[in-house]
């Protein structure tokens, strides 16, 4: 019996989030697995890194199979007593996900017209989505610096950017940005933002949309944490 031949698996899969922080308060975190095609998925995770800090965290299932249309829990927990010597750690996770599904019989591939005999063999297609998880001491706020707005009239996708700079290249921030209309206060547009290490600026973008115009002034307003919780810690206005 020969090898009839190769197709690729459809392959449709996401996670929740890709960062966890945790802290001495805060030991356990989570995020799902997803899988939003039509065959079952299997998810591994590992360590991208070989360090010293790896030993910090453990995390399950280490593998899962994940049924179409379906999704899993993964956890992230920070071990007991753990203690860092120096503010944060990080450790970088990769999820790696494949599809599982059952090679064809020779009645299958037939009735597909493909070929006479054999059996189907299925090419996998195994991308890997990144994971960061820091472990900080309790009370950990890395500071950052928002710039003036910069205008972009010439876009024809942004209003313009707010530049923010972290002054320490080996500190992570992780927090929740929201752009505001100045005027009422109207949310424009939330979400995190994560500088991970070696990264010293990022802009945060003012989409064109009926909300967000040249005519309409912005406000971004920042947070230390993720999510954001009482008032931001920094407000730039246009």
């Amino acid at each position: 019996m020969g090898v009839v031949g190769n197709t690729f698996a459809q392959l449709s899969v996401s996670i929740s989030d890709n960062v966890v922080v945790l802290d001495d308060k805060q030991r356990t975190g989570s995020i799902d697995l997803l899988n939003l095609g039509l065959d079952p998925v299997e998810f591994t995770v590992r360590t991208i890194e070989n360090n010293d800090n790896n030993a910090l965290i453990r995390w399950a299932p280490a593998r899962v199979l994940v049924q179409p249309n379906s999704s899993a829990r993964l956890r992230v927990l920070a071990r007991p007593n753990v203690k860092i010597t120096t503010d944060e750690v990080l450790i970088k996770l990769g999820i790696t996900s494949e599809v599982k599904r059952p090679p064809r019989t020779v009645e299958q591939a037939r009735s597909d017209e493909r070929i006479s005999d054999g059996i189907e063999v299925t090419v996998p297609i195994v991308p890997t989505l990144p994971m960061f998880v820091y472990f900080r001491s309790q009370g950990l706020v890395t500071p950052v610096t928002l710039g003036e707005f910069v205008a972009t009239p010439d876009d024809t996708r942004l209003v313009g950017y707010f530049p923010v700079i972290k002054p320490d290249a080996n500190k992570s921030f992780v927090g929740q940005a929201r752009i505001i209309n100045k005027e009422n206060g109207q949310i424009i547009d939330q979400g995190r933002l994560h500088l991970t290490y070696g990264a010293e600026r990022t802009n945060v973008q003012v989409l064109r949309t009926n909300s967000s115009s040249d005519t309409v002034l912005q406000c971004l307003q920042l947070w230390n944490q993720f999510p954001g919780q009482g008032a931001p810690a920094y407000t730039v206005c246009r």
